[in-house]
């Protein structure tokens, strides 16, 4: 009987360690600095008296770009954090479309335009939110600029099938765990992680996903804005992921 159980526990334990190894053969060469020392430091920013001077919106975005030559100089790391960083990232929940807060950005903001040009930025990105402590997410200016990163269609047509599949069962897991937590922001930001699934599938062409958008406009339009899921939208989001 005990041979039995040994030998049981050796299968279970070289199955995992053969699915962790697969695993980090997809995202080798993906690894992410945290603390990259080439973060751009944006000499604007708000809550300062130079920024109450400004005048518009316009003036906003061309006081916070980054020189041309610095930001093709920096490393994809340094991109990441910067974009995380970036000034103008407050002004996600003003708008009724995430994606048009987002696509407004990548046409004006000059480095974020440089991070999804470089070949790596799909994985790193795929790291970075690996990174991200669920129950630590309490911020919408750190965490939204994330979700909406990393579900961009241009970043996506450059993961594999496994890593991307890997993104939907880790915006999964982490919505599981932040719609529990005690912290209102947290749970609030929880639903960032059903777009990101949402926007995996659809890409994916998941054909249960297919299937149920075109049983609901709330659905449909959710997928292309980000905003307003209703409560069984979000149920059926989670279950469908869950059964990916």
């Amino acid at each position: 009987m005990m041979k039995h159980q040994i030998i049981a526990i050796a299968i279970l334990l070289l199955s995992s360690s053969w699915s962790c190894q697969k695993f980090h053969l997809n995202l080798s060469g993906c690894d992410i600095d945290l603390n990259p020392d080439d973060v751009y430091s944006f000499p604007l920013v708000p809550g300062t008296p130079q920024w109450a001077e400004l005048k518009s919106g316009d003036e906003q975005f061309v006081a916070t770009q980054v020189p041309e030559m610095t930001a093709k100089k920096m490393s994809t790391d340094g991109l990441i954090e910067t974009w995380l960083n970036y000034p103008l990232n407050g002004t996600a929940l003003a708008h009724n479309s995430l994606s048009f807060w987002y696509n407004g950005h990548k046409e004006r903001f000059n480095a974020l335009r440089e991070l999804i040009s470089r070949g790596d930025a799909s994985c790193k990105c795929l790291s970075r939110f690996e990174s991200i402590e669920p129950n630590q997410a309490n911020s919408l200016s750190g965490y939204v600029p994330l979700a909406v990163l990393v579900s961009d269609y241009e970043l996506l047509d450059d993961l594999s099938k496994e890593q991307e599949k890997f993104l939907i069962r880790l915006a999964r897991a982490n919505y599981d765990v932040m719609i529990q937590d005690p912290k209102e922001i947290v749970r609030f930001n929880a639903n960032y992680n059903l777009w990101i699934c949402a926007r995996a599938m659809a890409h994916l062409k998941y054909q249960p996903f297919i299937d149920a958008t075109e049983q609901s406009d709330l659905l449909k339009a959710y997928l292309d804005n980000g905003m307003r899921l209703g409560v069984d939208d979000a149920r059926q989001i989670a279950e469908l992921a869950r059964a990916f």
